[in-house]
Protein backbone atom coordinates (compact mmCIF):
# COMPACT_ATOMS: atom_id res chain seq x y z
CA UNK A 1 0.00 0.00 0.00
CA UNK A 2 2.87 2.39 0.80
CA UNK A 3 4.41 1.67 -2.59
CA UNK A 4 1.20 2.56 -4.43
CA UNK A 5 0.81 5.75 -2.40
CA UNK A 6 4.41 6.77 -3.20
CA UNK A 7 3.90 6.09 -6.90
CA UNK A 8 0.73 8.19 -6.95
CA UNK A 9 2.47 11.04 -5.13
CA UNK A 10 5.44 10.84 -7.47
CA UNK A 11 3.27 10.82 -10.59
CA UNK A 12 1.08 13.68 -9.40
CA UNK A 13 4.19 15.74 -8.62
CA UNK A 14 5.76 14.79 -11.94
CA UNK A 15 2.78 15.94 -13.99
CA UNK A 16 2.08 19.14 -12.07
CA UNK A 17 5.54 20.68 -12.19
CA UNK A 18 6.90 22.28 -15.31
CA UNK A 19 10.61 22.92 -15.27
CA UNK A 20 11.47 26.13 -17.05
CA UNK A 21 14.56 25.12 -18.99
CA UNK A 22 16.49 27.64 -21.03
CA UNK A 23 19.82 27.69 -22.81
CA UNK A 24 22.59 28.92 -20.56
CA UNK A 25 25.76 29.29 -22.50
CA UNK A 26 29.16 30.61 -21.68
CA UNK A 27 29.31 34.37 -22.19
CA UNK A 28 29.32 35.70 -24.89
CA UNK A 29 28.43 32.56 -26.91
CA UNK A 30 27.83 28.86 -26.48
CA UNK A 31 28.95 28.13 -30.03
CA UNK A 32 32.27 26.47 -30.71
CA UNK A 33 35.00 28.80 -31.89
CA UNK A 34 37.17 27.83 -34.86
CA UNK A 35 39.74 30.64 -35.06
CA UNK A 36 41.04 33.59 -33.04
CA UNK A 37 43.27 36.32 -34.43
CA UNK A 38 44.86 39.07 -32.36
CA UNK A 39 45.60 42.10 -34.52
CA UNK A 40 47.29 44.08 -31.75
CA UNK A 41 48.10 43.68 -28.07
CA UNK A 42 44.55 44.80 -27.22
CA UNK A 43 42.29 43.98 -30.20
CA UNK A 44 41.29 40.54 -31.39
CA UNK A 45 38.61 38.73 -33.38
CA UNK A 46 37.15 35.23 -33.12
CA UNK A 47 34.88 33.24 -35.45
CA UNK A 48 32.96 29.99 -35.09
CA UNK A 49 29.75 28.02 -35.52
CA UNK A 50 26.46 29.53 -36.69
CA UNK A 51 27.99 32.81 -37.86
CA UNK A 52 29.66 33.59 -34.55
CA UNK A 53 31.80 36.73 -34.81
CA UNK A 54 33.34 38.18 -31.64
CA UNK A 55 35.61 41.15 -31.01
CA UNK A 56 37.73 42.06 -28.00
CA UNK A 57 39.23 45.45 -27.21
CA UNK A 58 40.91 44.53 -23.91
CA UNK A 59 43.23 41.57 -24.49
CA UNK A 60 40.35 39.06 -24.42
CA UNK A 61 38.95 39.95 -21.01
CA UNK A 62 35.60 40.96 -22.55
CA UNK A 63 34.15 39.94 -25.89
CA UNK A 64 31.58 41.81 -27.99
CA UNK A 65 29.18 39.69 -30.05
CA UNK A 66 29.02 41.16 -33.57
CA UNK A 67 25.82 40.15 -35.36
CA UNK A 68 26.01 38.91 -38.91
CA UNK A 69 23.07 37.65 -40.93
CA UNK A 70 24.36 34.14 -41.52
CA UNK A 71 24.10 30.77 -39.84
CA UNK A 72 27.10 29.41 -41.70
CA UNK A 73 29.97 27.97 -39.70
CA UNK A 74 32.92 30.37 -39.94
CA UNK A 75 36.23 28.47 -39.96
CA UNK A 76 38.89 31.16 -40.11
CA UNK A 77 39.62 34.85 -40.02
CA UNK A 78 42.64 36.70 -41.45
CA UNK A 79 43.69 40.32 -41.73
CA UNK A 80 45.89 41.65 -44.50
CA UNK A 81 46.87 44.93 -42.90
Amino acid sequence: MKTIALIIIFLSFRFTTNAQWFWQNPFPTGNLLADVQLISSQVGWAVGESGTLLKTLDEGTNWINKSISSNLDLRGINFID
